[in-house]
């Protein structure tokens, strides 16, 4: 298994093994730092005992091997990073032929995120100046304030179809890559995998790669104009206070980074 799964294992047998004698039996080291004795065994005999540090601190087979691990759970780690960039790019590729539609995309989110910050400007200035003196001008900044909600409904619908015409036509060249290599592989490839991880790899993989360009990309995308927009509109309003808001931000991204840690280790 992965290093993560382990981590996840570990951690969960420390929960609900507590107070209880477990043994481990582990060939990866990182299994057993917290242990409360480690036996190391050679040819049926004990050669080390004891708990982690003291096992380093012997500088034994223990030291050398769980060393050697660390420098190989790292090289691992950057291997799959690197590799995760090179899936990364490989994706963004299959953008290129839709350059114009995703600009338009862009352009259509970042409309409906101006729009979004400019109703509840216009809803302060109703209250602000119109509420206990309604007139001709007040019915109209109504009418503006609702029509701004129309408004922000069709720019979105666009933005996110424009978005989800993207993404299909991105899974639909994947597919027809995909296919297109398929027909290439030799018989011996089919005698080996079963079918349903051939069919699952063109159709479930390929639309988990859509719901993220239509899903998670776009609403990533939207959050941040809607971050940009609205430290923008606080610091036209007042700069002193967005100051004062912007010296949480670190712990707020601290937060949120510890929490997400957290949900990946539960899982």
């Amino acid at each position: 298994m992965d290093a993560k799964t382990e981590f996840a294992i570990i951690d969960n047998l420390k929960e609900t093994r507590k107070d209880k004698t477990t043994i481990i039996t582990a060939h990866r080291l990182s299994a057993v730092v917290h242990a409360d004795l480690i036996l190391v065994m050679q040819d049926g005999r004990i050669i080390e005992r004891g708990r982690h540090e003291d096992l380093l601190a012997l500088d034994g087979w223990y030291a050398q091997t769980y060393q050697s691990q660390q420098l190989e759970m790292k090289g691992e780690e950057d291997a799959n990073k690197q590799e995760q960039w090179v899936c990364i790019e490989r994706l963004l590729s299959y953008l290129k032929p839709y350059s114009l539609l995703t600009f338009l995309a862009l352009a259509f989110l970042l409309a409906t995120t101006v729009v979004k910050s400019i109703i509840p400007l216009v809803a302060s200035h109703f209250i602000d100046q119109y509420l206990n003196n309604l007139n001709q001008l007040a019915v109209t900044v109504l009418l503006v304030y609702y029509g701004l909600y129309i408004l922000q409904t069709i720019v979105q619908y666009v933005g996110n179809l424009l978005f989800a015409r993207v993404s299909y036509s991105i899974v639909r060249d994947i597919r027809r890559d995909a296919f297109a290599n398929m027909e290439k592989l030799g018989m011996s490839y089919f005698d080996k995998t079963p079918a349903g991880s051939i069919v699952s790899r063109l159709t479930n993989d390929t639309e988990t790669i859509s719901d993220m360009f239509s899903g998670i990309l776009s609403s990533f995308i939207s959050a941040v104009f809607i971050f940009v927009t609205t430290l923008y509109t606080m610091l036209v309003l007042d700069y002193r206070l967005t100051a004062l808001v912007l010296l949480f931000l670190p712990l707020i991204f601290l937060l949120v980074n510890l929490y997400r840690k957290k949900i990946g280790q539960g899982h």
